[in-house]
């Protein structure tokens, strides 16, 4: 919900509020309004663009998300849980639980559920609901009566979603008038309590849907209004609607009192009650206010407003305290204004966020970037102190106190804190301890093997990761990571930093360098690793088996690296042929079990005029391994080299442009082909090589104009790694060199580009000296790139 107003703070006097513009307190406080960006694409979920250690879910109850800190730039709408079980329950207690309750689960909610997903929720309530029941036939004909007119006014409620569909989702003045007569008589006719508040629930929201206000209220005071003890959940829910209603009438007061009251004491609808508190003037809140009959309505209002986007929640916090003093209310605001604090300061998405946190430390002495935000979190940490020193037995404020002090750079302080509050029980300890551990790595430059050890397991227990997923919606084992990453950075151990960077194998594999190959080789070989070097090789390498086991028996794993990166040095030893004795030693070393000596998909030694990737057709019965493919490679490289053979050198050629990324067997030298950009062993330089060796040593015409096409197929793809690696960064050229829905003058620009720039000296050769062999006519006609050039260019 867009909130676009001026809001309103609270002081100490006498006087219950005073209004102060939100850009007064921006005056004090300016980098604490978080700007909106423009977006261009629709909205986006920028919730948690920031390291989080102060983490809300773990310490309050999931009703509460909507107030939650975030940086969303769309009112903060989670998709949170409803408390649709709240209803569940009430109905399975009516149906005395002898009903299917999967099935009312999906008739109440419309979820998806195993057994009955694609049912529809009318033939649940006619033909499963009861199945088996032992209720009375009475109570059964009557509760389906009014479920499968509740389905019937769903429709009512809707909002129209697309004017084309055949079955429309709304409908019209006339059936809407049909359909509510027909809930006024059947209410009327129910005699079953439980049934009869639902139709008059049912009443209210439909006069309302169907734009009859002062239908839909008086209904509610007909209905509802009336003794104040032993209201059921159906009541807020109708007060609820009542709420709007009040609105919509300019009853402001009595309208976000009710919204107040709904908040209060209906947690199924407290998400809708608070995104509706939504007061705009001073005159507004003093009409609410004067409602309010307890303290605590009074504090909850100072909640309500103090949680919404673009107030500082300090003041309004001030006040719960002073109205009910340590309340639940009171510990979310300031949970609140911390998180603010962290989205500011903690940011993952700069270049080196880490860095900067170090820096601010050394010139400012905090983690906060400047004085506004410093003098923020020193009111904050001196509220906090104060309702700490006034209920030492709650372990939120240690909490927030230690917390505050580690973002003020308050080291020693924070510890002291901890150390006073040692024996925190549940979600305190792990905040507890997650905040001992960032101040361990913070104040140390290097780590024995034995803390190592430790900071190690305290990433696994704080943050439940023994899967090392090296991930939690909040970031907050991220930044312990990335703290560690820096500091072994600033060590100058670069493949560590990249492990503690969440760097993977997977990704590494993309695109492979032989020096990172061999300093992975020397890591895995080290005699010992620590207990941090093998979590963070565990997370490398995608290890899915639990951390303890791995932890005591790294063995196993280890030896498995050290395969897979063997594997990756056999692969980019292949793309030298002189070295391919090399490539051949490693891969005969591999276990066979592992399935490292696979068998190949096609022959690489075919080639056709047209490239082919996926799905092309072997055109040969000849069937090797990847062992069996080098070793092959080897004998013919060898012939060639002796016999001056065009053929060899031929095959050697074709095998070595199908094993790049423009050929079947791509496989074969990369383990990875992307169909956006060039990717993997995309240097086609050893295929031309060969093919010239081809042309060269050719017996005749035609092997030489075969060779030739070849060469200069392969020349162009040299054109697309030129255009990869020396377009500018701000043209986007991938996708304008290929053939599918060219128009005349892309495809004019392509061919004049690549000429001009040196790729088609084999086109032009071919076109010269062989334009009378039987291999060019058949090329001509199969090859849109030749046909062009040659009648164009």
């Amino acid at each position: 919900m867009e909130t676009s107003f001026s809001f309103i703070s609270t002081n100490h006097s006498s006087k219950i509020t005073r209004q102060v513009l939100f850009a007064a307190l921006l005056a004090v406080f300016s980098s604490l309004a978080l700007p909106r960006q423009a977006e261009a694409c629709g909205p986006i979920d920028n919730s948690y663009h920031f390291f989080n250690l102060f983490v809300p879910e773990w310490l309050f109850g999931q009703e509460y998300s909507p107030v939650f800190y975030t940086t969303s730039e769309y009112s903060s709408i989670w998709s949170s849980p409803d408390y649709s079980g709240d209803n569940l329950a009430d109905w399975m207690s009516f149906f005395r639980n002898s009903v299917n309750r999967e099935a009312l689960e999906r008739v109440l909610t419309g979820r998806y559920t195993e057994n009955y997903g694609k049912v529809e929720r009318d033939s649940l309530i006619r033909s499963v609901l009861f199945q088996g029941s032992k209720l009375p036939p009475g109570q059964v004909k009557a509760s389906q009566d009014y479920l499968l007119m509740a389905l019937e006014i769903e429709k009512l409620a809707n909002q129209a979603e697309q004017s084309w569909y055949y079955e429309p989702d709304t409908m019209d003045q006339e059936e809407a008038n049909v359909l509510i007569g027909r809930l006024g008589a059947a209410l009327k006719k129910e005699k079953l309590p439980f049934l009869r508040e639902r139709y008059a629930f049912q009443l209210v929201k439909s006069y309302r849907y169907n734009g009859q206000v002062e239908q839909a209220i008086a209904a509610f005071n007909t209905h509802f209004k009336g003794a104040k003890t032993g209201r059921s959940l159906i009541y807020y829910w109708a007060l609820d609607h009542l709420a709007g209603l009040q609105l919509e009438q300019d009853e402001k007061g009595r309208g976000y009192h009710n919204f107040l009251t709904v908040f209060k004491e209906c947690r199924s609808r407290r998400h809708s009650a608070y995104y509706s508190f939504a007061i705009t003037s001073e005159k507004e809140w003093e009409a609410a206010y004067a409602l309010c009959e307890s303290p605590e309505d009074k504090a909850l209002m100072h909640f309500l407003r103090g949680s919404k986007d673009g107030v500082l929640g300090l003041s309004d916090g001030e006040q719960i305290f002073s109205l009910v003093g340590n309340h639940e209310w009171l510990q979310l605001l300031v949970a609140r204004e911390i998180n603010k604090l962290e989205s500011l300061n903690l940011s993952y998405f700069s270049d080196e966020p880490i860095g900067q946190l170090f820096r601010s430390l050394e010139i400012n002495g905090s983690l906060l970037k400047n004085r506004e935000h410093v003098e923020y979190a020193g009111r904050l940490l001196q509220f906090a102190s104060t309702v700490y020193y006034n209920y030492r037995g709650d372990p939120f404020w240690a909490s927030a106190k230690a917390y505050l002090e580690f973002l003020l750079g308050r080291f020693d302080t924070a510890r002291v804190t901890l150390a006073e509050n040692k024996d925190m029980k549940g979600p305190y300890e792990k905040v507890k301890r997650e905040i001992e551990l960032a101040l361990f790595i913070f104040e140390r430059e290097q780590f024995s093997a034995a803390e190592e050890g430790h900071i190690a397991q305290e990433i696994v227990d704080i943050f439940d990761d023994s899967a090392t997923t090296f991930f939690t919606d909040r970031n907050n084992e991220e930044f312990m990571l990335d703290l560690l990453a820096y500091k072994a950075r600033l060590r100058g151990d670069l493949l560590m930093a990249g492990f503690l960077g969440r760097d993977l194998l997977s990704d590494f594999k993309v695109d492979p360098r032989m020096s990172g190959v061999d300093s992975l080789l020397d890591f895995i070989r080290r005699p010992e690793h620590t207990g941090l070097e093998l979590l963070a090789l565990k997370h490398y390498v995608g290890e899915q088996q639990a951390w303890e086991a791995y932890r005591d028996n790294p063995g196993a794993l280890l030896r498995e690296l050290e395969f897979a990166v063997l594997d990756i040095k056999g692969t980019l030893l292949m793309r030298e042929p002189a070295r391919l004795e090399e490539a051949l030693a490693i891969f005969e070393s591999l276990p066979d079990s592992a399935g490292y000596d696979f068998p190949l998909e096609h022959n690489p030694f075919n080639m056709g005029v047209h490239d082919c990737v996926w799905d092309c057709p072997p055109r040969t019965s000849t069937a090797y391994t990847r062992n069996t493919f080098v070793k092959k490679l080897i004998e013919i490289r060898d012939i060639a080299r002796s016999t001056s053979s065009a053929t060899d050198y031929y095959l050697l050629g074709n095998a070595y442009y199908n094993m790049s990324y423009f050929g079947p067997a791509y496989y074969m030298m990369s383990y990875f082909r992307s169909g956006s950009y060039h990717s993997g062993y995309s240097d086609n330089t050893q295929a031309l090589e060969f093919y010239k060796k081809a042309i060269q040593y050719a017996p005749s015409r035609e092997a030489a104009a075969r060779a030739c096409f070849m060469a200069a197929k392969a020349e162009q793809n040299l054109f697309f790694k030129y255009k990869t690696e020396n377009h500018p960064d701000d043209d986007y050229w991938w996708g304008k060199y290929t053939i599918d829905d060219w128009d005349p003058d892309g495809y004019a620009q392509f061919q004049q580009e690549i000429r001009d720039l040196g790729y088609r000296k084999y086109f032009e050769r071919l076109r010269n000296e062989y334009k009378d062999t039987d291999y060019y006519q058949r090329a001509i006609r199969e090859c849109k790139y030749l046909e062009y050039y040659a009648r164009r260019m």
